[in-house]
């Protein structure tokens, strides 16, 4: 027999969510404690759906088939990223260019903490302000960035099949780029020097075990994810590095060894 939404809800957290129906209406039930309770559950149930049902069976169902899942386990959704990252094949962020470099921090401390050694992300994105005017020395500033914070591959964004052999500057994204063809003008000068770059790069980042000064427990209340130094309580001083750690790697990859934490 299929299982309704709330035979799910009884099974998970023990009650009956049907009695507690107005909260979806913006109401209270009995008190302002009792609702915050009862949210707190739905939130972490919603979040574990989504990481066992949607993320997890879809990495299992990319192994069946002799494939790798690619996940971005962050935005606006109800997940937690670190609980996301562990699911996953590889983890992916994304960065611009000429931006602030600030959606790549959940994959970076999710794989470090389960134990991934490649780190991806959606590179050089931009809009029409790029575009063509993209070069690799303009790219390698904002590239070095990703690489110094954690990210160890480079997921081109974009580039566009060029079927047209002649057709130049050939098929774009529309407003999205940079463009990274072969229709490029840089493409068969300073090309080949820059993609051995980036490669020799990428390589020797994945190589031994990444080292953080201090663990942060990101807490048990979903929605959550990597903490900014900004939102931390407690400061953590300029070149500290940190990771940050959900339930399920505190508790069941963590031991301690010589006064340190590390994983197992």
């Amino acid at each position: 027999m299929k299982r309704t939404s709330a035979d799910i809800f009884i099974a998970a957290k023990g009650y009956d969510i049907v009695s507690f129906l107005p909260l979806f209406a913006g109401r209270y039930i009995d008190n302002p404690d009792v609702t915050a309770d009862v949210a707190w559950d739905l939130n972490d149930l919603y979040c574990d759906l989504m990481t066992d049902n949607y993320f997890r069976y879809f990495t299992e169902l990319c192994h069946e088939n002799r494939l790798k899942s690619y996940v971005e386990p962050y935005g606006l959704g109800n997940i937690n990223s670190l609980d996301v990252t562990g699911t996953t094949g590889l983890a992916m962020g994304e960065f611009w260019m000429n931006r602030n470099i600030t959606q790549v921090q959940s994959p970076i401390s999710g794989a470090h903490i389960y134990g991934k050694n490649i780190i991806s992300a959606e590179s050089f994105t931009s809009e029409a302000q790029i575009n063509w005017k993209m070069h690799p020395a303009l790219a390698r500033v904002t590239g070095d960035e990703a690489w110094a914070l954690g990210i160890n591959e480079f997921m081109f964004h974009r580039f566009t099949h060029q079927a047209n052999t002649h057709g130049k500057p050939g098929m774009t994204m529309a407003r999205w780029g940079s463009h990274i063809d072969r229709t490029q003008t840089w493409w068969m000068n300073a090309g080949k020097a820059w993609f051995e770059f980036i490669a020799l790069g990428s390589y020797l980042l994945r190589q031994g075990y990444p080292v953080a000064d201090v663990l942060v427990f990101v807490g048990d209340g979903s929605l959550n994810g990597h903490v900014s130094k900004e939102k931390l309580n407690s400061s953590i001083p300029a070149g500290i590095k940190y990771d940050c750690s959900n339930a399920d790697v505190l508790i069941n990859r963590i031991k301690i060894e010589n006064n340190k934490l590390v994983l197992q």
